[in-house]
C-alpha cells in the first residue's frame, strides 16, 4: 500500500491543494485504473478546511476512485502555537507523527506539498521504478513555476499534460533566478541551476525525498526530520538504496509560487556559505551534492560545459565543508588555512552549539517527545514474540506509558486517537 500523504492549513493552501495538486492527481488515477486500491490519500488539515474540501466537486469525483483519509492537526497547531514553533517545525511535526503512526500500514510514503503539480504518468511511472530498483529512498529536484500560469493551464487539461515538459521549463518563477549560475558571482548557493534552450541542470544539497519505503527503514523514523522534511532527512539512509531520479524522463513534478521579485546578482564570498552548509548539512545531503539533475541531450558540447560549471560551483562548497568539518573534529590542533583562521573556530564552534541546543529543545516538545516514547515502544512490540501473542499493543503500551503530569493527558488522548483510530 501507498499513502499520498499532505499537511496544509489555511485558505490559501487549501485552494492550492483543490486548484493544483487535485486535478493532477485526478489525471493520474485514470492512469493507474486497476491499481487505484494500491493507494491512499492522506490529508492532514483542519475541521475548517477538511470541511471545505469535503464539499469541492472534483474531490467529491476523486473520493469515488481512491480511498481519502482526514486527520484533524487543530490540536498539533494550537500547541505549536504556544510552543512558539515555526511553521517549519509546526509542518515537519505533523509529518513527523504521521511517519511513525502510519509506517507500520503502508509500504510505501509519498509527501507532497498542496501547490505542487506532476505529469499524467507520474505516480505510475515512480512506483514501478521504485519497485524495480529496490529503493528505500526516493529523490526528485522539484523547481517552482509561476502559480498563476500554471493555475490557468491545468485547467486546459489535454494542452496542459501533453506539454507538461516545455510549461515546467518556459514558467520558471522568478525567484528560481536567484539560483542560476548565471546570477552566482563567488557565491556558493546550496542548489545551483542552469537553463538554457529548453535544456536544465540541477545540483543540489537539499532535494525532495518524495518517497520513503517503511519495511526495514523504522528506525529512521524515531527522530524528526529537523528543521523540515525537506532539510532533515536522517542519517540512516546513507547506507541504504536511494534512487535519485535525475531527469525527465519518469516525470515532472513541479512546485508553484508567487514570488515577483526581480533577480540578482549574488556576490557574497564562499566563507558564510561554507558555515552555513555546517548548521544544515549532513552525511545525506553530501551524498545528495554529488548528484546532478539534466534535462536535455547529453551529446550537446554546450550542456556539457554547462554541466560541468555547475557541478564545479556545488563541488567547491561540498569540499570546503569537508575540510571545516575535519578541522572541527580535530580542533584545537588545527592550522589556518585559505578560508579560516584559528580564532575563527570557536565562533563556529557556538554557533554548531546553538544549532544543537535548538534541535534538542524541539525534541523536548510534548508532542514530539511523547509520539517518539510512542513509537519505540512501537517497535519493541512490532519484534516481540510474546506480546504479539499475548496481548494487543494498545494494552502492551499502557504498560509503558505514563505521564509525570496530569496536565500531559491531552498529548497522549491526541496521539490515542491518531494511533488507534
Amino acid at each position: 500500500m501507498n499513502a499520498l500523504f499532505l499537511t496544509f492549513w489555511g485558505k490559501n493552501y487549501t485552494n492550492n491543494f483543490l486548484e493544483i495538486f487535485l486535478p493532477c492527481l485526478n489525471e493520474n488515477l485514470k492512469i493507474i485504473k486497476k491499481n487505484k486500491k494500491n493507494y491512499s490519500l492522506e490529508i492532514w488539515t483542519t475541521i475548517k478546511d477538511q470541511n471545505y474540501i469535503k464539499k469541492h466537486k472534483l474531490f467529491k469525483s476523486v473520493k469515488k476512485k481512491i480511498q481519502c483519509n482526514f486527520r484533524n492537526i487543530d490540536f498539533i497547531l494550537k500547541q505549536g502555537k504556544q510552543d512558539k514553533l515555526s511553521k517549519y517545525e509546526i509542518h515537519e511535526t505533523i509529518s513527523y507523527i504521521f511517519k511513525t503512526s502510519q509506517c507500520f500500514r503502508y509500504e510505501y510514503l509519498w509527501f507532497f506539498y498542496p501547490e505542487q503539480f506532476f505529469s499524467q504518468n507520474f505516480i505510475l511511472n515512480i512506483s514501478f521504478k521504485t519497485k524495480q530498483k529496490k529503493a528505500d529512498l526516493i529523490l526528485l529536484p522539484s523547481l517552482n513555476c509561476s502559480q498563476k500560469n500554471i493555475c490557468e493551464l491545468i485547467k486546459k487539461k489535454n494542452y496542459f499534460y501533453r506539454n507538461i515538459k516545455s510549461i515546467y521549463l518556459k514558467y520558471l518563477d522568478k525567484s528560481e533566478e536567484y539560483l542560476n549560475i548565471n546570477n552566482v558571482d563567488n557565491y556558493q548557493y546550496l542548489k545551483v541551476t542552469d537553463y538554457f534552450k529548453n535544456n536544465l541542470i540541477i545540483k543540489s544539497f537539499h532535494v525532495h525525498p518524495l518517497i520513503l519505503k517503511t519495511k526495514n527503514n523504522y528506525e529512521g523514523f524515531v527522530f524528526p526530520f529537523y528543521p523540515s522534511h525537506d532539510e532533515g532527512i536522517s542519517n540512516f539512509f546513507l547506507k541504504k538504496k536511494i534512487l535519485f531520479l535525475n531527469n525527465l524522463k519518469y516525470g515532472v513534478l513541479g512546485g508553484t509560487t508567487n514570488i515577483k521579485t526581480i533577480p540578482k546578482k549574488y556576490k557574497n564570498s564562499l566563507k558564510p556559505s561554507v558555515i552555513s552548509g555546517i548548521l544544515q548539512f549532513n552525511e545525506c545531503h553530501l551524498k545528495f551534492s554529488k548528484e546532478t539533475f539534466v534535462h536535455g541531450s547529453l551529446k550537446s558540447k554546450e550542456l556539457n560545459l554547462r554541466i560541468k560549471n555547475v557541478n564545479n560551483k556545488i563541488n567547491i562548497l561540498r569540499n570546503e565543508y569537508t575540510n571545516l568539518l575535519k578541522n572541527l573534529h580535530n580542533y584545537p590542533n588545527i592550522k589556518n588555512n585559505k578560508l579560516f583562521k584559528l580564532i575563527e573556530y570557536e565562533n563556529i564552534i557556538d554557533l554548531v552549539i546553538q544549532m544543537e541546543t535548538k534541535i534538542k529543545k524541539f525534541y523536548k516538545n510534548k508532542l514530539i517527545y511523547y509520539n517518539r516514547l510512542i513509537f519505540n515502544n512501537f517497535l519493541k512490540y512490532s519484534r516481540s514474540r510474546i506480546y504479539n501473542k499475548k496481548i494487543g499493543f494498545k494494552e502492551f503500551l499502557n504498560l509503558f506509558l505514563h505521564v509525570n503530569d496530569k496536565k500531559d493527558t491531552i498529548y497522549l488522548n491526541y496521539l490515542n486517537k491518531i494511533y488507534f483510530k
